[in-house]
């Protein structure tokens, strides 16, 4: 493993599929991270004590599950792809929307 950082970074919520405002791609959690994991622009970074103590600190963003992807975006200083409105303007470069 390098010190390198990849040249992307996105956070994606994994659980059964790709989360995406409420909608779940027909897309599995390990398809996406064997896709993801072969690509050298991308990282995969995993769950740590920071990220629910920001989850915390967001009570403002009503949804878990985009609180939880906007504190991992913003733990790890990463850009966030979504198409939810309600999750701009909260620290964090969104993408798509």
């Amino acid at each position: 493993m390098t010190d390198e950082k990849p040249s992307r970074h996105i956070s994606l919520n994994l659980c059964a599929g790709v989360y995406t405002s409420g909608a779940v791609l027909r897309i599995g959690s390990a398809q996406v991270l064997e896709t993801l994991a072969g690509h050298p622009g991308y990282a995969i970074f995993p769950l740590d004590v920071e990220q629910p103590m920001e989850f915390g600190a967001l009570p403002a963003v009503r949804d878990p599950m985009g609180r939880m992807i906007v504190a991992a975006a913003r733990v790890t200083g990463s850009r966030l792809v979504s198409s939810d409105d309600a999750l701009s303007g909260l620290g964090v470069d969104r993408l798509w929307g």
